[in-house]
């Protein structure tokens, strides 16, 4: 029998994603289960990315040659430099809106999964908790062109009353789908932006469609992503294991009404770990991404049932929740047999924008006791039109 594929490492998002400066060594390979063991892991659908940050600034660019946006991120908790992460980010215009990552921490910056850069960042968070929060920002990006941004508030200034909520999937289509959710937020009367000694300030009616020409700060934004990729599941003496990123599920309790699995920690961030609750026959009833206070959580009615098992005639229903935010997002799995395996189809029914992202889980034995998930994009997936700069904006 071969042994586990090789993990590829996963895309996340804008989106979106976290682990300590110093990540804990990876697990020993998988002891194999005994005979007794169930025959394969429990069903999982998805491989996930959860991130929670304290305060987040964004400025659209409709005048820039190749980016759209410049985003600034950060947390409180401490982190073990005793300096504050910052996370500083340019969307380029055009393709799959890729975007440019910059670090103040070295080992931060090495393990982000996509184009990324340690720098030293000079950042400064201006005015008191429970009100907007102002920036003071320098850095210089990967062509050595110094970046220089503030964003400023007066003592009147507050925040909307109502959180944000989600904002649409737009960024990183290619790799991931994107749940980006937005706290309380508030526009900037005062804002300054160069790069590279040019000025992109905001000027008054100078935008891309559908977005304000003002500065923007959030007071907490969740990031969490369905990554597109490949992992293989297999069965162990404790539970059973993941790769990409490797994680050793052991069984947590046990009892007639159901099994409960908790993942070992992992990120590039923050720790976080997974919770998968499955009936006493094995069939998915949950999937729990927790990092610190915040959980990213999947229901699925009835359970979803294993590889062997029955394919439910009228699919399984979901639903997507971020804390206490229930049901940002619901729609049906449709399963299917597909050789050996099952392909589930994600038919998305809330919000609207999401239906044009439908999501495909393919999971296939590989033996007796693992099987092989594959997450992708569905082909008839259509990507979404890029804005463009309104007729006469430039005048």
């Amino acid at each position: 029998m071969r042994g586990p594929i090789p993990a590829l490492r996963l895309l996340p998002l804008a989106v979106l994603i976290l682990s300590p400066a110093a990540e804990p060594a990876w697990p020993a390979e998988p002891t194999p289960a005994p005979a007794t063991s169930p025959a394969l892991p429990p069903p999982v659908p998805v491989l996930t990315a959860f991130s929670y940050w304290d305060h987040h600034w964004i400025q659209w660019l409709p005048t820039h040659p190749v980016y759209e946006a410049i985003e600034v991120l950060t947390i409180d908790a401490p982190r073990p430099s005793g300096e504050r992460l910052w996370r500083v980010f340019l969307t380029e215009r055009t393709g799959g809106r890729r975007q440019v990552h910059y670090f103040n921490e070295a080992a931060v910056a090495q393990k982000w999964p996509t184009e990324a850069y340690h720098r030293p960042i000079e950042a400064r968070l201006e005015g008191a908790p429970g009100g907007p929060r102002g920036l003071s920002l320098k850095f210089r990006d990967k062509a050595d062109q110094p970046v220089e941004w503030t964003v400023a508030f007066t003592p009147e200034d507050v925040l909307g009353a109502e959180v944000e909520g989600m904002a649409p999937h737009t960024h990183g289509v290619e790799s991931v789908f994107l749940i980006f959710h937005r706290g309380r937020r508030a526009l900037a009367p005062a804002s300054r932006l160069t790069i590279n000694g040019e000025d992109f300030s905001p000027k008054a009616g100078v935008s891309l469609p559908g977005r304000s020409s003002q500065a923007a700060y959030t007071s907490g934004v969740f990031i969490a992503t369905l990554t597109y990729g490949t992992a293989e599941f297999i069965a162990t003496a404790e539970g059973f294991s993941s790769s990409s990123p490797r994680r050793e599920f052991r069984l947590d309790s046990s009892s007639a009404e159901g099994r409960q699995y908790r993942s070992t920690p992992t990120g590039t961030v923050e720790l976080s770990h997974i919770e998968i609750d499955t009936t006493a026959a094995g069939a998915l009833r949950s999937y729990r991404h927790r990092l610190a206070i915040h959980t990213f959580r999947i229901d699925f009615e009835p359970p979803l049932p294993g590889l062997t098992a029955a394919i439910p005639e009228a699919g399984v229903r979901f639903a997507i929740a971020l804390d206490q935010y229930e049901r940002l997002l619901s729609g049906t799995l449709v399963p299917r047999r597909e050789g050996e395996g099952v392909a589930i189809d994600w038919s998305w029914a809330s919000p609207e924008w999401a239906k044009v992202h439908p999501v495909v889980s393919r999971l296939r034995p590989t033996g007796p006791n693992r099987y092989v998930l594959e997450l992708a994009r569905a082909a008839a997936s259509p990507a979404p039109d890029l804005p463009k700069i309104l007729p006469g904006a430039l005048e």
